[in-house]
């Protein structure tokens, strides 16, 4: 966008440089016209730079892909039924289902140098040069996905020898603990016979009369003529 931009700029300064305004309202429709070209020939510029780049970005993922796909169908049928036999890695989303290998993003890299160039029109020396910059860096991608999933899988085993050795010490020490207790019942001995007696249910509490509630009641059940 900037580069865009800036070339705007130049551009109409030069198609208006005999014919520069006098006052003030013509200067400032000028620098208004001036900043609306700039503004969308930076983004038109940056548009088509993104395309192009996005564009390169998935020619190089598919030939990958394509490539590790190819290689185990066709190249290496043993690792491709064995693959089948296994659940696909779940973080894993692609053609491929075994291993990265370097060769792949070689390919992926040499085939996009290559395209580029013709498009381009780049002469001899520069694509050959493009040929092996593309050749190095697919290859160094490659190899940067095989480190990566070699520390992914050292931890993912790190984290399951940590769970098994969690269990194995959460089992030894359920069976280490001892089985919980049972109280009995405590049941009265006869101090006579010496023999255990059934538990004596409590006696209900006996029966009261209900208080009066009016005064004259209280009254004669303090002169005693409410009882029988």
């Amino acid at each position: 966008m900037r580069r865009e931009g800036g070339k705007a700029r130049l551009r109409f300064l030069a198609e208006n440089a005999h014919r520069q305004p006098t006052t003030v309202q013509g200067w400032y429709f000028y620098t208004k016209t001036r900043n609306y070209r700039v503004f969308f020939a930076g983004l038109r510029g940056g548009s088509k730079y993104a395309l192009g780049l996005g564009t390169a970005a998935a020619l190089f993922v598919a030939v990958d892909e394509g490539v590790g796909y190819a290689r185990e169908r066709l190249l290496d049928p043993a690792i491709t039924r064995e693959d089948e036999r296994t659940p696909p890695n779940p973080r894993r989303e692609g053609w491929r289902k075994g291993p990265v290998h370097w060769e792949d993003g070689a390919i992926a890299g040499s085939t996009l140098a290559v395209v580029a160039g013709l498009v381009y029109k780049l002469p001899n020396p520069l694509l050959l040069r493009a040929l092996v910059m593309g050749f190095a860096l697919g290859g160094v991608t490659s190899g940067l996905q095989i480190a990566q999933d070699k520390v992914s899988a050292l931890r993912d085993e790190e984290e399951r020898q940590k769970a098994a050795a969690e269990a194995a010490a959460a089992a030894a020490e359920a069976a280490a603990a001892p089985p919980p207790e049972t109280e009995a019942a405590a049941t009265p001995i006869d101090s006579a016979t010496g023999e255990t007696s059934p538990a004596l249910a409590p006696a209900p509490p006996a029966a009261t009369e209900p208080e009066p509630s009016s005064f004259l009641g209280r009254v004669g059940s303090w002169a005693g003529l409410g009882k029988a």
